[in-house]
């Protein structure tokens, strides 16, 4: 096993930047906005109510039931800040779907806000809505703060759960702790002058690649309105006047924006802003990046990603040279990441010699491991 020098947690690392920055912005959604200050206090008072009022321990699993909203991002960073573990239920799902995995991993809370409070009430588990919370803001004391820094977390306690799509019978509850999340991001190519587009819902492991992604680098966050993803016209004048500079889509999502581009005149100048784009998820085609060169900048950067969510989010990166565009057709996954190994063995676990085809295993430090 790869070992890192991994001492932080994620909502430490949160907390950190918040003191170096406490008048930055942090998030905006549309005309809202806080910035590190204001979102260190509310993170602060909800993490209180968990512990003090909600009875809330570490290691104690809480799910939260919200899509695209600032009280989405409260609720994961305060559910960390409590040293629980954060596990987030997609709201597309049916509502048997929801009770199963609810109930896979003992659940002792629900986080919810106004618009998902009502879809998951008949669940028999207890409900906390995020905005009532909110609304009756306050700052917490210095002897209240103290008490939150005394939690019990290190960088090898678990942060987060993710649920895998449940392709081969039933979901399966990945667990991730704050260090091997923490030894990613040491690779990531987020840095603190970074405006990020928060565009992956909670359904994807991605969500936290960009929501802790972010926050722990100090950078700003930039959310869509639910459903926002949609709407090209409205996804690309958010990217131009907020200047987003960061975006990860999957590749069929960056093939429906270059052809929104290419019919649609009065929007070609509004992605120029992106530095860099991180695509995963799905096979990378040339065409894919070749139409949508007429309408970035010429120094932007585009990252090919291979990663199963039991590794924490990305295991290989290719970063994508124009050169080879006109050359290859689907595009290389790329080489290991910092502190990932990576194998192609045959089916006798065995080394294939090159050339031979293979299965891809994967080890090393940002490894996870199943809910039981």
């Amino acid at each position: 096993m790869i070992t890192s020098n991994v001492t932080t947690c994620i909502h430490q690392a949160f907390i950190e930047q918040a003191i170096l920055h406490p008048n930055k912005v942090a998030i905006t959604l549309d005309d809202q906005s806080l910035t590190y200050n204001q979102l260190l206090n509310q993170v602060r008072q909800l993490t209180f109510v968990l512990i003090n009022d909600k009875g809330v321990h570490p290691g104690d699993i809480v799910c939260q039931y919200i899509d695209r909203s600032i009280e989405m991002i409260i609720g994961i960073m305060s559910i960390m800040m409590s040293g629980a573990v954060y596990a987030p239920l997609n709201p597309s799902n049916p509502l048997d779907r929801l009770e199963l995995l609810v109930h896979q991993v003992d659940t002792k809370l629900i986080l919810v806000n106004q618009m998902s409070l009502s879809c998951i009430s008949s669940l028999n588990v207890p409900i906390l809505d995020i905005s009532e919370v909110i609304e009756s803001y306050h700052l917490l004391t210095d002897a209240q703060i103290e008490e939150l820094s005394k939690v019990d977390v290190t960088p090898d306690s678990i942060s987060h759960i993710v649920f895998t799509s449940g392709s081969t019978g039933t979901p399966k509850a990945v667990q991730i702790r704050h260090r091997n999340f923490m030894a990613y991001m040491e690779t990531h190519v987020i840095q603190t002058n970074d405006i990020v587009l928060q565009f992956t819902s909670s359904s994807f492991d991605s969500h936290l690649d960009e929501i802790n992604g972010a926050l722990v680098r100090g950078a700003q966050l930039v959310a869509l309105k639910n459903g926002g993803h949609f709407d090209f016209d409205y996804v690309t004048k958010t990217i131009y006047d907020k200047k987003v500079t960061y975006i990860g889509p999957v590749p069929s999502w960056l093939n429906a924006l270059g052809k929104f581009l290419n019919e649609n005149h009065h929007a070609q100048q509004r992605v120029k802003s992106v530095r860099c784009w991180y695509l995963g998820g799905e096979t990378l085609l040339s065409s894919t990046i070749i139409q949508l060169l007429p309408f970035v900048d010429e120094q932007s950067r585009f990252f090919n990603l291979y990663g199963p969510a039991e590794i924490t989010v990305v295991a290989t990166c290719h970063e994508v040279r124009r050169e080879e565009l006109s050359t290859t057709v689907s595009l290389p996954i790329g080489y290991p990441l910092i502190g990932y190994c990576i194998y192609l063995l045959d089916e006798y676990r065995q080394p294939v010699v090159p050339g031979q085809l293979g299965e891809i295993i994967i080890g090393g430090e940002p490894s996870a491991f199943y809910y039981e």
